[in-house]
């Protein structure tokens, strides 16, 4: 079982690897590179089949560690391209700013080979200076948003969607169904867009001494060479990395600091507190991974871990840990109730949001003492929807023909060939209503609010972080280190106490691991990890709203309710 220590706060194993030896006026230096999955450490199998077990919590306990370590002088941010959220972004900007406030001198190193630079010099400005490699592409031209329509793509196979829908930012389920934007789309849209450049335009500000208007002015002109981003007081220098006088002595990489003895700095935990991940789409059952091989927020998988960490005499408060856009609308109920449970028991218990807690993963948290979110993620889209595809159309252009038989009025809920009738469209229409009913009401008890108040802040709308503070969806802007200092502060205990942390469920053993990729079809775990599309998508990655759709296509049943964003939201 895993062991995060926070105050300090460390991912502390057996077996991780010799313990090393950090010399006084040391440089660390820390690699932030691709992706970093908010899910416990992958087990042996997942390692052999290629996870590298790199976790976003993993990132930030080396920065808790260093900020704690006096032998630490200087640290170098080896900044390649991370392919994570505005959510995780901005808490590692947090992270490096403690650093700071420590004494700690931050240097950021970019070697950026793509278009997309925003999220990585939004991390550097974090850092005390900014270096460049030479030869790096680095337009900073600003920031955009791209949304995605499959509306008239089912049209060319003859494929019809239906839709059910309750909330009007739902937008009849415009990803799936409509050719364009609506205008309720558009303003939600621009509202997140503007929050976004808002916060992007004045970390630049803060962290390079310069006026927010200054800066915009700046990204207006359309500077692409590093030499102008230099003259411009936007780095300090194009430099190779062995070029950093830092970085020429005393270094030692973050991949080896991590295994350094945390009692070598002082740790004593005073608390243990349980830490259980809600990542990915929300399914029904016990699945660890779906079948396209991402992480999955299973209601029984979680269930179960919340048991278990409840049931421990030696866990003193929860922390849940969320980066979901949603999904079934059952399994989120079910979840729901087992969270407020541990809450009705008196037992603290948090919710930490990483990029984004949307539709059920946000019906999951609101049932939570407290939701601590970290700026720039994305929350809220109360709201429920269903899609029906029919294959008439489809089996017309083959040349096949369908003939439907059907016992009561509204059996043809269960066809899939022809559309509904008005009278089961009805039907579909009420279902809808009930299950929207059901989540205003979960909000409302979990939130402190009329369901009216929550009416009036769903409607299937996403908010920025800083919009749900403000309209009261959340209760505080942080990571997961504030959302442990709220329990601490809970407990009436110091909220800069050293705490273990506990991750649930444990890791899954050999044989587990085996009978899960067995139970989800045939090896479907390994034939998806080694699949060509995956492969394809290691190459090339999807866009966001494709990658999202595939996740969703593979992992939901399409013809059920479903809590998930009707928009693929995605800033660059």
């Amino acid at each position: 079982m895993l062991v995060l220590v926070l105050g300090l706060w460390f991912l502390w194993s057996l077996g991780r690897g010799a313990t090393v030896e950090v010399a006084p006026g040391s440089t660390l230096i820390v690699e932030i590179s691709g992706q970093y999955p908010e899910a416990a450490a992958p087990g042996l199998l997942e390692r052999v089949l290629g996870e590298t077990g790199e976790t976003f919590i993993s990132l930030l306990s080396v920065f808790a560690l260093a900020e704690r370590d006096d032998r630490i002088e200087t640290v170098i941010l080896h900044i390649r391209q991370p392919n994570i959220g505005w959510g995780k972004t901005a808490e590692l900007r947090d992270a490096i700013t403690r650093l700071r406030d420590e004494g700690r001198k931050t240097i950021a190193y970019l070697e950026l080979g793509s278009l997309a630079i925003n999220k990585a010099y939004y991390l550097a400005t974090a850092a005390d200076e900014i270096y460049v490699v030479p030869g790096a592409i680095m337009p900073l031209v600003g920031l955009s948003a791209e949304y995605l329509y499959f509306g008239d793509m089912w049209q060319k196979f003859g494929i019809e969607l239906e839709s059910s829908k309750a909330g009007k930012y739902k937008s009849a389920v415009e990803t799936m169904t409509a050719s364009g934007m609506s205008e309720a789309s558009r303003e939600m849209s621009n509202s997140l867009l503007d929050e976004a450049n808002r916060r992007f335009v004045s970390a630049i500000a803060a962290g390079r001494g310069l006026e927010t208007s200054a800066v915009q002015a700046i990204i207006d002109e359309g500077l692409v060479r590093s030499a102008d981003l230099q003259s411009r007081g936007l780095i300090d220098g194009i430099r190779h990395l062995e070029q950093i006088p830092e970085a020429q002595q005393n270094t030692i990489r973050g991949r080896d600091y991590r295994n350094i003895d945390p009692r070598s700095v002082g740790f004593a935990p005073e608390v243990k507190l349980a830490l259980i991940y809600g990542t990915g789409t929300v399914v029904s059952g016990n699945a660890r991974r779906s079948r396209s091989g991402a992480p999955v927020f299973s209601s029984g998988q979680f269930r179960q871990a919340l048991r278990d960490a409840s049931e421990d005499p030696e866990i003193q408060g929860i922390v849940i840990r969320l980066d979901s856009g949603g999904g079934s609308s059952m399994a989120s109920e079910v979840i729901w109730n087992a969270v407020k449970e541990v809450a009705d028991s008196g037992l603290p218990i948090v919710a930490s949001v990483s990029d984004v807690a949307a539709s059920g993963a946000y019906y999951v948290a609101s049932a939570t003492n407290a939701i601590v979110i970290s700026p720039g993620a994305l929350t809220g889209s109360i709201g429920v929807f269903s899609l029906r595809p029919t294959f008439e159309g489809l089996l017309e252009k083959l040349g096949i023909g369908v003939e439907s038989l059907q016992r009561g009025r509204y059996a043809d809920f269960n066809s899939t060939m022809k559309p509904l009738s008005d009278a089961s469209r009805d039907r579909m229409e009420l279902l809808i209503r009930e299950i929207y009913e059901l989540f205003l009401e979960r909000v409302a008890v979990g939130r402190n609010l009329e369901t009216d108040q929550v009416d009036a802040l769903g409607q299937g709308r996403v908010w920025s972080a800083e919009q749900a503070l403000s309209v009261g969806l959340v209760d505080e802007l942080g990571g997961f280190r504030d959302a442990v200092s709220w329990i601490l502060r809970d407990l009436g205990l110091n909220e800069n106490a050293d705490v273990a942390i506990i991750s649930y469920p444990e890791p899954a053993s050999l044989a587990n691991e085996i009978a899960d990729l067995v139970q989800s079809g045939t090896l479907q775990g390994l034939r998806a990890a080694l699949s060509p599309l995956n492969a394809a998508e290691s190459l090339i990655p999807l866009p966001h709203g494709l990658s999202a759709l595939r996740h969703w296509i593979i992992d939901l049943p399409l013809e059920g309710p479903l809590l998930i964003p009707s928009v693929l939201i995605e800033i660059r």
